[in-house]
């Protein structure tokens, strides 16, 4: 034991509540920081929008800056509201093709209906009625979205087909129905411009495509039972 001298008081005033908030002010920002799932939103987010921002200058097209912000966020906000990313994460582990196949359809999509809309803005600028710029952006936009959809539809096909699943059946359906999906859009396009055109083609179209689909899915059904009888049977003991 050492011996006391002096003793020297000294007063600080001290806040509870200030220290609080510093305490929690640097745990959340170790969390921004260290945690991958905050870091990408607070850190990634704001860092992708600054080389950006940065380029665009550079590039003299700073005027498209409030334009690429609105997209950047906005579509930061629609993918984690929809949880999207999870959703494409767990797409790719279960995966990897039906990722992509639907990664490609939503970007045909998504050409399609821009093309679209150029058209239709293009015609509806030069003063033509709602209808024909309606069926203008069908015109343009059908066969894409349709390709679209069905690369999609294919790549559950080729899934399905691998993993030899019983419900096989359906997508070959859904890509006949696509078909005359397809086919039916496009009668309704005279239609829509005119309301006064002939709607027989398109009744005949719709009819042979429920005929069709009806058929397919009764076949396939059928099919399905004969199977599991000859299987029931198979497996009962001798």
């Amino acid at each position: 034991k050492i011996p006391i001298y002096s003793i020297k008081r000294v007063f600080v005033q001290q806040s509870k509540s200030v220290e609080e908030t510093y305490v929690v002010f640097v745990r959340y920002l170790k969390k921004l920081v260290k945690e991958p799932q905050y870091s990408r939103i607070f850190l990634g987010v704001p860092g992708l929008l600054t080389v950006v921002f940065a380029s665009l200058y550079l590039a003299g097209l700073f005027q498209y800056a409030g334009a690429v912000f609105a997209i950047i966020v906005g579509g930061v906000m629609f993918t984690k509201g929809f949880n999207l990313d999870k959703y494409a994460v767990a797409l790719w582990h279960s995966s990897p093709i039906r990722f992509l196949t639907a990664i490609i359809a939503v970007i045909v999509c998504t050409v399609a209906i821009y093309r679209g809309a150029a058209t239709a803005l293009l015609y509806l600028s030069a003063g033509e009625s709602l209808g024909y710029v309606t069926g203008i952006f069908l015109q343009n936009t059908v066969d894409l979205f349709i390709l679209g959809l069905g690369i999609f539809i294919g790549g559950r096909l080729f899934i399905k087909y691998v993993e030899e699943s019983p419900e096989l059946w359906h997508d070959i359906v859904f890509l006949v129905a696509l078909i005359f999906l397809r086919q039916i859009l496009m009668e309704a396009v005279p239609i829509i411009q005119n309301p006064l055109a002939d709607f027989t083609p398109l009744l005949i179209t719709v009819g042979l495509a429920v005929l069709t689909c009806s058929l397919l899915v009764a076949f396939f059904t059928l099919i399905g039972k004969v199977a599991l009888k000859r299987g029931e049977s198979s497996a009962k003991p001798a």
